[in-house]
């Protein structure tokens, strides 16, 4: 409803706004008779000394005007809850009320002066003689009440500086509503009654409070341009609304209800989309793969600080070992602290070596973002990664959202996008020309391609970019994660549907977000505000329960306007308004309802909806659905409770690993030969030259060698460890791939030496998981012939979990790489021990029955299933599945081994016990298993540092010993230690 009139102007609040304040001012204010009360109780004995004579009339005062304020309080607060928003009718009294509150507040000032000057007064507690009925015990507790006093004092100024400022942030900042008597609407002079003259005044308000708010970003020409621009854009945007702030956030409360009932139930049909086939669908699963690999790099340009917001327990300590020296920045960071703090972030959530970063710029302001080129060997691409809101300055840029054009060369045409993203991307674009960026980040990456992310803002950034790039890097493709809704024209979203994919979650705001979809949400909420027949202060109660508990009132009562009934409309022109309230208009162009030009989405858009979301009291259960997606799909901005938290990077991040992991794993496409695809053209792996193949395995040296396949993780502190150069054996990768083809084919392979290596998770979030599909192929080729996998069994799934910490990847994933190594190495064997891990969800079958049909996906002769210890002649080519999960019903009876895993021990308890193992095997003449775990944890020490100790005695140990050993499984071996255990097979 409009705002209240009272003492002469109106303010920014309504007369029902006033529940919940004088509700808490009336709970206040009776704790404060009480409190005085129980004062006066106290300090009875005392009334006879001289100076508790002042004190008695003071105490009887505040009384008084407590009672007082306690019954307005209340009757402000009664009338306040009656009517609705737009029928004030029966709120009449509460005007006239305030002014006797006021009143009664400016009693109390007086009163709190006078409380002031007592307890400060210099003779108050003198040596005045004692009264004949008063004792040194009873004029003693009035110092107390003095001390009390002032203590009281203290507080009910800093109450009152309290109220003054919520005074100045409510009083109309126009100064343009009068209602004294013979005065008109506008009190300034005969133009103010001119609407345009008015959005003038509306305009400058909202200038100054840019100003205000940005006072910290600049005060240069650029930013005063930037202001008068934001300040246009909403001048125009609020000058229809007779509303207050608290109006606007009640019907958000009732469009949130709206569609909360709505969506109840088994979810409703999307329009205009296209659901994502990531089990068979070869096309669908490779571009959520990749939108997926690449995600990583949007997230890495946020640094540090979201590495810390995502791991609140142990990502502090885990950035230390990126940290520099103070000065000594690496070749090509620019704006980087003294310690490096940000590119130590940018390699912490990347996993990337520091030869991987061609260039870094960390300087941020007005339409300047942070970005990173970096080199991605697994795709072979050179990426850029563009920052997206985390400064003042950035939030400007959003809001500097009216189109601007934009002029391709020929044959591409003119098109619309975003001003302020294309006044970013133009400085970006010009340091990369200007330094030669791109061009040495080709020379260290011959053959790579061009790949350009980014989240949120610089999710339309990267998409305007490689619109300016593409006619120089025509096989460049886009990744943009949550890009807002209003980058470019819709024939400019057409246009980059070859070459940008967009991938946004749920209700996201930001995606749905324009000037166009806010017109449309400010016409939603002024209907749902007129139709709705509850006050204000239910619908906020109910609002807020039904965000946080999803249980509260599911009904959304809303009633038709009656024949007569008076109200007060909340956007001009939905009625005849009765309190003077005109429209301002701008001077230019009449306010039209949206801009001329539309701007939407760019690319293809994969949107993961909600799919029958289940809800109860205080819990919900989130299913999501990956989704082909038209732009117009994002017109309408609907009021949800997760539409700001379906934003955020960490969020999307863990959706669509979900949708990963649930939809993908298990898809026949990810058996067959795997490709390696840039910009969406397939190419084949196995296509690649010899040298290309070496330089590939050589950049994912950093994945290989510490961690030659990951399939355990000691604990969830071990998760602050990982993974950079420091795990790097000196020398080069050992490559072995064949080394079991010279063993006699009747040789049992208990009788064989085998490594194992486990690795340490690399972080506590999915995004920092290693892809374990890219690590197979080198962990064999360094020659590990044992795999420890771990499986959870979820959803009728097998995926590799250890604990609770999901790994990114299926066993499917693993099986399908092992095939391939043993499809071009037919004469290898490996072997696997598989078991259960962390509890079971939503399945179907059980175990079992889901790892046979995991197996059933791939010709049953490619494994050995029988519980028997099979020789070399009868596994080649096989994978020998050791059974830990059904007592050997498929495959060999893990228990049937003999195995040291005396994991929580101290190092020298351990190495005893390794190095008897072993012997113990290297002994026994018996086809039996051996199988040796070396690695351990020791009470907060790390697992890195428990090899770096354990190993090279190990290595020592090994070397030059011949037979039997068994399988011997550590951590982080070198390539040294991997083949001088291989060579024990030899004599």
């Amino acid at each position: 409803m409009p705002a209240i009139e009272a003492c002469c102007r109106k303010w920014e609040f309504a007369s029902d706004d006033l529940v919940f304040p004088f509700f808490a001012a009336l709970i206040f204010r009776i704790l404060c008779l009480f409190g005085t009360l129980v004062a006066v109780g106290y300090f009875r004995e005392s009334y006879g000394c001289p100076e508790s004579r002042l004190l008695i009339g003071f105490t009887f005062s505040v009384i008084a005007i407590i009672m007082v304020a306690i019954v307005v309080d209340f009757f402000i607060m009664v009338f306040s809850a009656r009517g609705t928003i737009v029928r004030p009718g029966a709120r009449w009294p509460v005007k006239h009320l305030l002014h006797l509150r006021l009143l009664a507040f400016q009693l109390e000032i007086v009163l709190l002066i006078v409380g002031t000057v007592i307890a400060f007064k210099p003779d108050i507690g003198g040596t005045s003689a004692t009264p004949k009925n008063a004792t040194d015990t009873d004029c003693l507790k009035t110092g107390q009440a003095i001390t009390l006093i002032r203590i009281i004092s203290g507080v009910d100024w800093c109450v009152l500086l309290i109220l003054v400022v919520v005074t100045l942030m409510y009083l109309d900042p126009l100064r343009c509503y009068s209602t004294r008597p013979n005065r008109t609407i506008r009190s300034e002079g005969p133009d103010e009654t001119d609407p345009q003259q008015y959005w003038i005044r509306e305009q400058n308000t909202w200038e100054k409070r840019f100003k205000v708010a940005c006072c910290i970003t600049g005060r240069d020409d650029e930013h005063q341009v930037a202001y008068k621009e934001m300040a246009q854009l909403f001048a125009n945007f609020f000058g229809d609304l007779n509303a207050v702030p608290s109006d606007i956030a009640a019907g958000l409360a009732l469009l949130q209800k709206k569609h909360l009932v709505e969506s109840r139930g088994e979810g409703r049909h999307h329009a205009m989309s296209v659901p994502l086939d990531l089990q068979n669908c070869r096309e669908d699963g490779e571009a959520f793969k990749r939108s997926l690999h690449y995600l990583k790099y949007a997230l890495a340009v946020y640094t540090w600080s979201l590495h810390i917001y995502m791991n609140l327990k142990c990502g502090l300590c885990s950035l230390c070992r990126y940290l520099t020296v103070c000065g000594s920045h690496p070749e090509g960071v620019v704006g980087d602290n003294c310690c490096g703090c940000n590119m130590a972030g940018v390699r912490r959530v990347a996993q990337l070596d520091e030869d991987d970063v061609v260039y870094a710029s960390f300087d941020n302001g007005l339409y300047q973002s942070p970005f990173l080129v970096l080199l991605d060997h697994a795709y072979r691409s050179v990426v850029v990664s563009i920052r997206g809101t985390l400064s003042m300055g950035d939030v400007i840029t959003d809001l500097i959202a009216n189109p601007q054009p934009i002029v391709l060369p020929e044959p591409h045409s003119q098109y619309s996008v975003h001003k302020g993203m294309l006044r970013t991307v133009e400085r970006i674009r010009d340091k990369l020309i200007e330094e030669n960026i791109l061009e040495r980040a080709f020379e260290r990456g011959a053959g790579y391609k061009l790949v350009i992310v980014g989240h949120s803002l610089g999710a339309g950034c990267a998409a305007i970019l490689g619109l300016l790039l593409r006619p120089t890097y025509p096989d460049l493709h886009c990744y943009c994660y949550s890009p807002p809704g209003t980058v470019i024209d819709d024939q400019g979203a057409a246009y980059t549907e070859a070459f940008v994919t967009s991938t946004t979650l749920g209700h996201d705001l930001v995606s749905h977000s324009s000037i166009h979809t806010f017109n449309t949400l400010k016409k939603d909420l002024s209907g749902a505000i007129e139709r709705s027949s509850k006050p204000k202060y239910r619908i906020f109660l109910e609002g807020g329960l039904e965000t946080t508990c999803w249980c509260v009132g599911r009904q959304v009562v809303f009633e038709e306007k009656a024949a007569g009934d008076e109200t007060q409309p909340i956007l001009a022109g939905d009625g005849t308004h009765t309190t003077g309230f005109v429209p301002i208009i701008s001077p230019d162009v009449a306010k039209s309802e949206e801009p001329a030009e539309v701007l939407f989405v760019p690319g293809r858009i994969i949107h993961l909806v909600d799919a029958g979301a289940s809800r109860g009291c205080c819990s919900s259960q989130r299913t999501l659905e990956p989704h082909w997606a038209h732009r117009s799909r994002f017109k309408r901005i609907e009021v949800t409770p997760g539409m700001v938290r379906d934003h955020f990077p960490d969020v999307i991040s863990a959706a669509m690993n979900t949708v990963w992991a649930e939809r993908a794993i298990q898809g026949q496409w990810m058996m067959q030969k795997d490709v390696v695809t840039n910009g969406g053209t397939p190419k084949a792996r196995d296509n690649r030259s010899m040298e290309g193949e070496a330089q590939f395995a050589t950049k994912t040296e950093l994945i290989a060698q510490p961690t030659i396949l990951f399939l355990d993780i000691l604990n969830c502190l071990c998760t602050c460890n990982s993974d950079d150069s420091r795990f790097k054996t000196k020398g080069s990768a050992a490559i072995v791939p064949g080394w079991v083809q010279s063993i006699h084919e009747a040789v049992p392979i208990g009788t064989q030496t085998m490594t194992l290596a486990r690795t340490v998770k690399l972080g506590c979030s999915c995004y920092q998981t290693v892809t374990v599909y890219l690590n197979c192929l080198s962990l064999i080729r360094s020659g590990v012939r044992f795999f420890d996998i771990r499986c959870r069994h979820s959803n009728n799934t097998l995926l590799i979990h250890h604990d609770m910490c999901y790994q990114n990847a299926s066993l499917t994933h693993v099986l399908s790489e092992v095939l391939k190594f043993l499809d071009g190495h037919p004469t290898e064997a490996v072997l696997m021990r598989i078991r259960e891990e962390y509890k079971a969800k939503d399945n179907t079958v059980s175990f079992l029955e889901s790892l046979r049909g995991c197996v059933g996906c791939f010709p049953q002769e490619r494994f050995w299933l029988q519980n028997a210890v099979p020789t070399l002649g009868e596994c080649r080519g096989k994978i020998v599945v050791l059974d830990n999960f059904s007592g050997g019903f498929m495959g060999i009876d893990w228990k049937s081994a003999d195995i040291e895993d005396t994991w929580d021990t101290d190092p020298d308890d351990k190495w005893n016990r390794v190095t008897a193992h072993i012997e113990k095997a290297q002994g026994s003449p018996s086809d039996e298993l051996y199988i040796t775990f070396a690695s351990f944890i020791h009470r907060i020490t790390l697992p890195r540092d428990l090899a770096r100790s354990l190993n090279p005695k190990l290595h020592s140990f090994v070397s030059g010993r011949k037979g039997k050993l068994g399988i011997i499984v550590c951590d982080f071996p070198g390539p040294k230690l991997i083949s001088d255990i291989i060579a024990c097979n030899f004599a």
